[in-house]
């Protein structure tokens, strides 16, 4: 039977697969879902010209497209079939054959695995268990079966980026390691969690570093003397002034600013609470928009990569080039989320109530309250964004408490 070359992209529904034509004589036709299984892996019906429909899942190995099937239509409905390809996307995944079966999945198997069933679909920051795997795991271990990794071999990894005078990326590797572990008990890949009863390689304590004024005013004008570009200088700028996450604003586009009403909507898919955040703005964070648009050309991006106009800068970028130019700005350490907070405190010196810092830094709301309050407090927001920005003004300026106070 000839072959048809595969059709466009489905969004599958019931009433689609239900109403999709049969192939002309002696052939049959592939379609494809729109949702992936991940890289290289799609799930799909298959029609021959008879008119039998067939889900599957078609895959590479080894070089070559196969195909899984995994139930016909009917009686396996969309729902059905897309729950059955779930589960037979585990064994495609770990390449399962007889002595795999026998004795388990290697380290690799097992972190891509995790990273296409829980890490891609539960966590935002996924392809940073992604990095961590690929830096540190996988050099060691790939090739090890998981059974065979012990306690020791857990605290040995982890001595081996403590060396490297990184403790705490040490601790995010022990913490990244007992969730994979734990992920192959749940699928019943693994008996015991080798992390059990072993301990973070390092003590951490919660920062609390804010920068006080006189140290607001060094770091503002002492960006001038570093190599920091001067885009970057702005994203750091509006850090401060704006309140909000690194990721969010060194990842926004300038559809979600608006100058004109002085405001700035970031979308939920951005969001860390994965919910819509508005964020009004003040005339001083109008003005560094304004100029980092004017920077960034015909870019999508406020903030747009120096290497590639049609990405945005990346976070780890931003804590970089901090780093690299620390004793250029003349502070004490500091980093790019201590700004966040030094407006969180800067705001409570200014007795701006606390319901309204919370959600001008859209933290996630708790209790009862949340789910039947739903006004945006947008004036009070507005009003307390404005009174900081003034605040940073005069404080940059060196404009004295009273004059911010008669404003």
């Amino acid at each position: 039977m000839k072959r048809q070359e595969p059709k466009s992209v489905i969004n599958f529904t019931q009433k689609w697969v239900e109403n999709v034509p049969a192939p002309p004589a002696g052939k049959q036709a592939d379609y494809y879902d729109t949702k992936t299984l991940g890289k290289g892996r799609r799930f799909g019906l298959r029609v021959s010209y008879r008119g039998t429909k067939c889900w599957g899942i078609f895959y590479q190995h080894q070089g070559r497209t196969r195909r899984l099937s995994v139930g016909h239509w009917p009686p396996l409905s969309l729902a059905d079939a897309r729950r059955e390809a779930d589960k037979q996307l585990t064994a495609i995944l770990l390449q399962q054959d007889p002595a795999a079966e026998r004795h388990g999945p290697t380290v690799d198997q097992l972190a891509r695995l995790y990273i296409e069933k829980h890490a891609k679909r539960h966590k935002r920051s996924w392809k940073r268990d992604q990095e961590i795997i690929d830096r540190d795991v996988l050099p060691h271990w790939g090739r090890r079966k998981v059974r065979d990794i012990k306690r020791r071999h857990v605290c040995e990894l982890t001595d081996r980026v403590v060396d490297r005078k990184a403790p705490i990326a040490a601790n995010r590797l022990f913490s990244l390691l007992s969730k994979l572990f734990s992920f192959a008990v749940e699928r019943d890949l693994l008996e015991h969690n080798p992390c059990n009863g072993a301990k973070k390689p390092t003590k951490e304590t919660a920062r609390d570093r804010a920068l006080v004024k006189n140290e607001i005013k060094t770091f503002w004008h002492g960006l001038a003397l570093t190599n920091i570009s001067e885009p970057l200088q702005l994203c750091l700028k509006l850090l401060l002034v704006t309140g909000q996450r690194k990721g969010e604003l060194s990842q926004a586009t300038k559809a979600e600013v608006n100058l004109d009403g002085a405001e700035w909507l970031i979308p939920k898919e951005r969001a860390k609470n994965s919910k819509q955040h508005f964020v009004p703005l003040s005339p001083l964070a109008v003005s560094l928009f304004t100029a980092a648009f004017e920077l960034s050309g015909e870019s999508t991006f406020v903030f747009p990569s120096p290497t590639a106009n049609d990405r945005p800068i990346l976070p780890s970028t931003v804590n970089n080039t901090v780093k690299r130019n620390l004793e250029k700005i003349g502070l004490e350490p500091w980093t790019p989320h201590d700004l966040r907070r030094s407006c969180s405190t800067g705001m409570a010196e200014l007795a701006i109530p606390r319901e309204v810092r919370d959600k001008v830094f859209n933290h996630a709301e708790q209790g009862i309250d949340p789910i039947y309050t739903r006004y945006d407090f947008a004036d009070e927001k507005r009003a307390a964004l404005n009174k900081w920005g003034r605040q940073v003004e005069a404080i940059v300026s060196g404009e004295t408490a009273a004059v911010i106070a008669l404003r």
